[in-house]
């Protein structure tokens, strides 16, 4: 049975992480919009950005997120425009699910 977990990060390691891959994409929308939101709506960006970054990291965690970074915002000027709904209806669904979760554990612990 340990093979399975092994042989599954393998084969996610085996595919490096590149600019163009969506949640590096989400990542770096969410960078720019922490970057230019004023202080108090930071945090909610921040929670948002942690996401994508952990599924960044949890793919391949020696994956240079600087250079992930710069790749996309210098090789897509339509950065914002052609993927921030995407991003955001992701982010829509896991609140969704987590909000049905909490109902569930809520109303049969």
């Amino acid at each position: 049975m340990i093979f399975l977990p092994m042989l599954a990060a393998t084969v996610a390691a085996a595919t490096p992480l590149t600019s163009t891959d969506p949640d590096v994409r989400c990542a770096a929308v969410l960078a720019y919009q922490v970057g230019q939101a004023k202080a108090e709506d930071q945090a909610k960006l921040m929670a948002s950005l942690s996401y994508f970054l952990g599924k960044v990291k949890g793919r391949d965690a020696t994956a240079n997120l600087e250079t992930l970074l710069r790749g996309t915002y210098h090789g897509d000027p339509n950065l914002l425009a052609d993927n921030a709904q995407r991003c955001v209806t992701e982010l829509q669904h896991l609140g969704a699910e987590m909000q049905a979760a909490g109902a569930a554990l809520t109303a049969n612990p």
